[in-house]
């Protein structure tokens, strides 16, 4: 049972931040590449216009990537 409860935090705490990470690292990236002269406007619209082009297949990978996740990582604590 408690192995079922870590399993499950674990496997959230993985996947939300992953995503977490994705969006710091988007914003860290931006204020590198700003530093060097580029509007941050600039690169905030052509991020969502890469996002807006490939959002479903963004999805589906993290979705996938998620799945992996969590069937991982409870096969390593509780069903392994």
């Amino acid at each position: 049972m408690i192995r079922d409860i870590f399993a499950t935090i674990l496997s959230l705490a993985v996947i939300v931040g992953v995503l977490w990470g994705l969006v710091w690292g988007f914003l860290f990236s931006v204020e590198i590449v700003a530093s060097w002269g580029v509007p941050e406007e600039l690169l905030y619209f052509a991020g969502g216009m890469g996002f807006a082009a490939n959002y479903k297949k963004f999805w589906n990978w993290y979705f996938k990537f998620a799945e992996d996740v969590w069937v991982k990582i409870h096969e390593w604590l509780v069903w392994g």
